[in-house]
């Protein structure tokens, strides 16, 4: 059955050298697979953790309350932190979009650009302002252009004018995505 297969799945991966087989099968067994995963999550390579929760976790808050504490942990690896950002945009729920507005001031670029991700999967407006300030502000262009994107998937009128000054951004994909973005508002 499903606790059977989870249970063999966790198994393999433990092992660092076959860690990558468990997390699609994981994915397809969907929320049956949660409990054992959180249960080992010291014993589940993290790398996987927050994919496979965030694909499963369909607003579960007991997800949600990991993949918080997997972004807010700062001694976990950037690539882990922006992994669980991205699956708590994939999950959204109450409380997400302020748990990641408050979170987008880390200092890791990737961790910030994920965060950014995941507010324009989410598509609330409320992150309008932390992401319009991305866009004109940071420092780094992966984190100006996944806010631009972010932006355009949001749709929000708002933007329209950041977007436009945007489009003069010293980097490239910068000014593609804010011309993509502004195509996609069509305002």
């Amino acid at each position: 059955g499903g606790r059977d297969a989870v249970k063999v799945l966790i198994k393999i991966g433990r092992n660092d050298k076959f860690n990558w087989i468990g997390v699609d099968p994981l994915i397809e067994i969907g929320n049956a697979s949660i409990k054992p995963i959180i249960k080992e999550l010291s014993m589940f390579p993290r790398m996987y953790m927050p994919e496979v929760l965030g694909e499963v976790g369909g607003g579960q808050e007991r997800v949600i309350d990991v993949l918080m504490d997997i972004l807010n942990t700062k001694d976990v690896a950037i690539g882990i932190r922006a992994e669980a950002a991205m699956a708590l945009g994939r999950i959204g729920g109450m409380g997400v979009v302020d748990f990641l507005i408050e979170a987008f001031n880390d200092k890791a670029e990737g961790v910030r650009a994920s965060i950014a991700w995941a507010l324009g999967n989410i598509g609330d407006e409320k992150s309008l302002g932390v992401l319009i300030k991305a866009l004109c502000l940071d420092e780094k262009d992966l984190v100006r252009e996944k806010a631009a994107i972010a932006l355009g998937k949001i749709k929000a009128s708002q933007a329209v004018a950041p977007l436009i000054k945007a489009t003069n951004d010293k980097d490239k994909y910068v000014r593609r995505e804010a011309v993509n973005a502004l195509g996609d508002i069509k305002d």
